[in-house]
């Protein structure tokens, strides 16, 4: 049964949306086109703007602002379409608080020129949950330019509409801005303590990991500033496992949006080729009725007997090919996934890099010591892409890949002997050895003073087991006082299943058993 213009239009533009959601904008866009061409060739005005806003809107996300502007404002006025109007506005102010930056009064005057009738039009129509998005755009601005307790009713009244709208995770993210303008403004450690209670027992165990990282982001710092540190560590380390978590659930359904696609091309090249063959197979029959009724029924014995054995043959050749012809379309597709997430993880690194010219050097090291690790992860997708898919790699050749990183950042400061055994390990475990690794060369960096710095690794078999030795010959902290890092090494020990964990602070020494 042939689909609608709307049903067509509803599918690009859902799986557009889908697509963005998992960061895959390139994808998104292209499929958020194809439901904006579709709408505009059927004239179908709502579904128009609908998929022209959503453009605009990853537009910004991706920091394309100038093409989001002039999207949206192609789409000039829409009186008769009221709450995507609400939209248009909204997304204009949200473009302009981000794009105007150097010049604050231009960006006020810009924010609020779309704000006030955005919020004006919403209240009209009662379009709750926009009200609440502008309302908490307009606190946030005023916030900033004004006064903070000016703001602050425009906060309060966002997180109170999605409150009673049962919208707890979006209620989370605007209280989480109040709890920062309180701690930023004010000593009442009471009423800070009772919306901290409140707001971690309403994110705890929702899979809200974007408004848990803030909040547990936000308490950190609270705590870091008032000198209770281990208070700090607790809830930093909260915030990096919600980042953690995030990132990969959005990996998964990254594979999930992939993994569909492919599907979905493959049932429709089936279906063309079932249909295909079956206009074939239909000629066939008609040809063969008329031969056998004229040669009679022995003959039609015959035929039937022979064309029975050739179709069987054609089957099984036709199901061999189609099975090698998956196969090999499933490795390319698994190539190109790690292909593709190598790139992304690049993209991040190169921004991270971006974002650490303009902070403070002790934000600059957090931020190298998480672009390693990432560089560590961008270097097994390296190897898992080369050629086609391999479910395992060999241990030693992803170190190298890790001490090439490395020796070059420390500018030949860094001296790594190393002895390897031959062990090859499941992709899905490897890179928690590679961040295992990537841990304890960034303490090495941090903690080692000396000018050269010498490490000494080796993974080396005995019996059934493989035993894991790193050594700096440098003092450290003993593991009960270590920070983040340690306890990071310890979990991700934990993760590869290692056994018989040893410490020796004085000399930097970690060791463990593990099995391939």
């Amino acid at each position: 049964m042939t689909s609608s213009p709307t049903d067509e239009f509803q599918k690009h533009y859902e799986q557009g949306k889908s697509y963005i959601s998992t960061s895959l904008y390139a994808e998104g866009i292209e499929s958020l086109n194809k439901a904006i061409a579709i709408a505009k060739a059927q004239d179908l005005k709502k579904e128009y703007l609908q998929a022209s806003i959503e453009l605009a809107e990853t537009m910004r996300k991706t920091g394309d602002f100038r093409r989001g502007i002039d999207v949206l404002l192609a789409l000039g006025n829409q009186p008769n379409h009221p709450f995507e109007e609400v939209r248009r506005q909204g997304r204009l102010a949200a473009i302009y608080h981000e794009y105007i930056k150097d010049d604050p009064k231009a960006q006020f005057d810009s924010v609020t020129y779309y704000l006030n009738p955005a919020i004006a039009l919403a209240t009209k129509n009662d379009f709750q949950t926009e009200i609440a998005s502008l309302k908490n755009e307009y606190g946030y601005l005023v916030s900033r330019y004004n006064d903070w307790q000016e703001g602050l009713p425009y906060h309060l009244e966002a997180a109170g509409i999605y409150f009673e709208n049962g919208d707890k995770q979006n209620y989370i993210g605007v209280m989480t801005k109040v709890l920062t303008l309180l701690i930023q403004n004010t000593q009442d450690h009471q009423k800070i303590d009772s919306l901290s209670e409140v707001l971690v027992a309403e994110a705890e165990g929702n899979g809200w990991y974007t408004a848990e990282r803030e909040l547990y982001g936000t308490l950190s710092k609270r705590f870091a500033a008032l000198g209770n540190m281990q208070a700090y560590h607790k809830w930093r380390t909260k915030s990096v496992e919600a980042m953690l978590n995030y990132a990969e659930a959005i990996h998964n359904r990254q594979l999930d949006n992939i993994r569909v696609s492919y599907e979905t091309e493959q049932f429709q090249n089936e279906a063309k080729t079932n249909a295909e063959a079956l206009n074939r197979q239909e000629a066939r029959n008609r040809e063969l009725v008329t031969y056998l009724s004229v040669v009679g029924l022995l003959l039609l014995l015959i035929a039937w007997l022979f064309f029975r054995e050739r179709q069987t043959k054609r089957v099984i050749n036709r199901v061999n090919k189609d099975l090698q012809t998956a196969n090999e379309k499933y490795q390319m597709l698994i190539v190109e996934s790690n292909h593709r997430i190598k790139n992304n993880l690049q993209m991040i690194i190169s921004m991270l890099e971006y974002t650490g010219k303009d902070v403070n050097p002790e934000n600059t090291r957090a931020l190298k010591r998480m672009s390693g690790k990432i560089h560590t992860i961008s270097a097994l997708h390296k190897h898992l892409y080369v050629d086609v898919h391999n479910p395992r790699v060999d241990l030693a050749t992803y170190f190298n890949e890790i001490i090439t990183l490395y020796t070059d950042l420390a500018n030949d400061s860094l001296q790594i002997h190393k002895n390897f055994d031959q062990v090859s390990i499941q992709s899905e475990r490897l890179v928690y050895f590679g961040l295992i690794f990537n841990e304890m060369l960034s303490n090495t960096l941090e903690h080692n003073k000396a000018q050269s710095k010498e490490v000494y690794i080796s993974a080396s078999r005995h019996e059934e087991a493989y035993h894991f030795e790193y050594r700096d010959g440098s003092e450290h902290l003993s593991i009960e006082n270590a920070g983040t890092g340690n306890l990071l090494i310890r979990q991700l020990i934990n993760r590869i299943g290692g056994q018989n964990m040893e410490f020796d602070p004085r000399i930097g020494q970690y060791k463990f058993q593990f099995y391939a």
